[in-house]
């Protein structure tokens, strides 16, 4: 074990032992692995730990994967950034669709409401609407604010450029994962499970207990993975295997601004790209890009975290709801320190 993998290991550890920390961790140079590791346990009841193989549900990285796929239907022309909502999904109704831009949607500053916000009581009820339902209730709302005037996170556009692309398509959300982005990467442990539970995939607690599962929609979140797999995926961003070099500087602009933010939950302190957080780390100049999604539930979190001006990857889960340890102090060692094997 070198001296960059003992001192993560080491910050794992104490983590673990402080009850910060119960999950999966994947530092990287490129395809040079210098921390895989996992610690806790994946099902409590049943004794099974966390191993660098278990299945984790992404949460909102999945925004990452369905920016992916529109970018992808726009390079073939089947899709325009400036085209609306109401062009690409007539039957949605809401206000000012016809204002309302692939663009907007994207960057999430479409004023669309977020579902998890916006709908009266939802984290003490967890309803369970259809994704009709859920459509017919946001779109009675009034926006949250001029499209392309401000910043708010919102899922709810996720799940609506998701219905997008399977309505052009003819495929399924899940289908269109497995057609574009899971088989071209040979990601073979990665599917859209949505609200579904099942073998393999880490139980998600909040303190002692099993969290509830929650309603998850098409296009937000509901992909589970290994650090293996995402690793191939980090990999392949900015790489020609998914999108063009033009696509990417889109997908890694900076559309969204935090001071333009018109709510603060969830909180986002990066511009935002379109399905990318663009970061940087470090006092070089120019400064080191990096591009990121995290996500959080119930009861745990996830990061992704690449460094495009390098090579740099660093993969988090944790199965217990509360922060993400560690992160920026193992990402700055990661660019300006540290060597392999």
């Amino acid at each position: 074990m070198n001296e960059l993998t003992a001192r993560i290991d080491s910050i794992v550890q104490e983590k673990f032992e402080a009850g910060e920390f119960h999950g999966g961790l994947l530092v990287a140079r490129g395809e040079q692995v210098l921390y895989r590791g996992a610690v806790g346990m994946a099902d409590r009841a049943r004794s099974i730990p966390n191993t660098p193989e278990t299945l984790y549900p992404l949460q909102s990285i999945t925004k990452s994967f369905t920016a992916i796929i529109i970018l992808q239907l726009v390079e073939e022309g089947l899709l325009d950034l400036s085209g609306t909502l109401d062009q690409y999904f007539p039957d949605y109704g809401g206000p000012e669709a016809d204002r309302i831009t692939l663009h907007h949607l994207l960057s999430h500053t479409s004023g669309v409401p977020d579902r998890l916000v916006s709908i009266p009581g939802y984290w003490e009820e967890l309803p369970d609407f259809s994704r009709d339902s859920l459509f017919s209730l946001i779109a009675a709302m009034p926006l949250e604010f001029e499209p392309g005037s401000a910043f708010a996170y919102t899922n709810t556009g996720f799940v609506l450029l998701a219905t997008i692309a399977e309505g052009l398509t003819g495929q399924s959300y899940a289908e269109l994962l497995q057609e574009r982005i899971f088989d071209p990467l040979e990601m073979r442990d990665s599917r859209w499970i949505g609200s579904e539970v099942g073998e393999g995939i880490a139980i998600q607690y909040s303190g002692e207990s099993a969290v509830p599962q929650e309603t998850i929609y098409e296009g937000e979140a509901g992909i589970v993975s290994t650090l293996d797999d995402m690793h191939r995926f980090a990999l392949a961003l900015g790489s020609t295997e998914l999108l063009s070099a033009e696509m990417w500087d889109l997908a890694f602009a900076a559309h969204a601004l935090p001071e333009d933010a018109a709510r603060f939950h969830p909180a986002h302190a990066n511009p935002y790209g379109y399905g990318f957080g663009i970061g940087k780390v470090g006092d070089t100049d120019p400064p080191t890009r990096v591009v990121m999604h995290g996500g959080a539930g119930l009861g745990g979190t996830s990061m992704m975290q690449r460094v495009i001006d390098g090579e740099g990857v660093l993969l988090l889960w944790n199965n217990v709801a509360g922060p993400r340890p560690f992160l920026p102090e193992v990402l700055e060692v990661l660019v300006n320190g540290g060597g392999g094997e």
